[in-house]
C-alpha cells in the first residue's frame, strides 16, 4: 500500500509541475 501512496504523490507533483510549465508558457506567449 505504501507504493500506492508514493505513486499518488508522484502524480500530484507531476500535475503541479506540468500546470506550472503551461502557465509559464501562457504568460510568455501573452508577453510576446
Amino acid at each position: 500500500m505504501i507504493t500506492a501512496r508514493i505513486a499518488a504523490v508522484a502524480t500530484v507533483i507531476t500535475r503541479k509541475t506540468v500546470a506550472a510549465q503551461t502557465n509559464m508558457l501562457l504568460l510568455r506567449s501573452h508577453d510576446r
